[in-house]
């Protein structure tokens, strides 16, 4: 087991799973996407950058560098697999994992850091040295510490690919312009700002705490392939996601890149919608209708149904890939 003996396209991918914890499930799909966002996949022969990032997970699970989870749609690093992982990904400045040990050293210089620290235990002097860390490209930390940090903390990272936002977004997104992966949490289900429709490098968005109709005019960043909300949290409004209606300039609103758009209710899903979205692979929809019940009641009642219209399927690593132990 060599990090040396590692094809150069693996290296990076190999690599990025330290930032993932000890017996941590590895979502499939969330790592697909993020190894496109970071850049650490290539195009091949006119394949979409997913499918290459999906041979790359089936090329480590043969070398037994991953295993399959307990579920088919996760992944998981054996313990010493993880171990050097994270040696080489700190000898080479790529990953810097936070953890209680004191401040790591050329922290201002990694390409990646990633948080495990509890509440109360980012002391000043670690948050200014991570805002002297000016070539990091993706930076995640605890949600215990999300609302502590300074705001001034993100607008130093004019490189940052992969980000987390859960406050002051108005003022920090016009910071953040080669942004590809983001996950915003909405506070008090207040509206996106318009400088979010600017992030013209944006391929993926994920919005948390939105409540029940979001108004998110995904229509105006044509560039974004993963589109969503945590289903837990809320629902986008379908007649501001996708409007039916017609434009003057119709060309503008077909979005050639949207492979995913999750969680969107009552989506007035029709011939002008479908064109607009022609490669789309996941669609999940919900609405809610009136139900007759005059038949069974002397009085007919509204109540409130949920539809669901996906193609998704899990990404299955059961069988084609390795996943044999280490």
């Amino acid at each position: 087991m060599s990090y040396n003996n590692l094809p150069v396209h693996l290296k990076p991918c190999f690599l990025y799973m330290g930032r993932y914890g000890e017996d941590e499930d590895i979502v499939i799909s969330d790592l697909i996407q993020l190894s496109v966002a970071e850049g650490f996949v290539k195009p091949i022969n006119g394949k979409c950058l997913e499918d290459v990032a999906k041979e790359y997970i089936y090329e480590l699970l043969d070398r037994n560098l991953l295993v399959v989870g307990i579920h088919n749609y996760s992944l998981k690093m054996h313990d010493l697999v993880r171990d050097l992982c994270l040696r080489e990904a700190q000898k080479l400045k790529f990953l810097c994992v936070l953890e209680e040990h004191g401040i790591p050293q050329d922290i201002q210089s990694q390409r990646c850091i990633v948080g495990r620290l509890s509440e109360e235990k980012y002391p000043t002097q670690l948050l200014q040295s991570l805002e002297s860390a000016s070539l990091l490209r993706s930076f995640t930390l605890g949600p215990s510490v999300r609302k502590k940090r300074p705001t001034s903390l993100l607008y130093n990272f004019r490189l940052l690919r992969v980000g987390y936002v859960e406050q002051d977004y108005e003022e920090i997104l016009p910071w953040l312009v080669n942004l590809r992966f983001l996950d915003v949490y909405v506070v008090d289900e207040d509206p996106l700002p318009s400088s979010i429709y600017f992030l013209w490098n944006l391929w993926r968005l994920l919005l948390h705490n939105v409540g029940k109709d979001y108004v998110c005019e995904i229509w105006k960043m044509p560039q974004l392939r993963h589109v969503g909300t945590d289903l837990r949290e809320g629902t986008l409004d379908g007649a501001y996601c996708l409007p039916d209606t017609s434009f003057s300039y119709e060309e503008d609103m077909v979005l050639e890149n949207l492979q995913t758009l999750s969680h969107v209710k009552n989506l007035k899903f029709g011939e002008v919608v479908l064109k607009r979205i022609p490669n789309i692979k996941t669609l999940k929809l919900y609405y809610k209708t009136k139900v007759d019940t005059s038949r069974e009641h002397t009085s007919s009642s509204e109540e409130s149904s949920e539809a669901e219209d996906s193609s998704e399927e899990e990404e299955d690593f059961s069988e084609g890939g390795g996943g044999g132990d280490t």
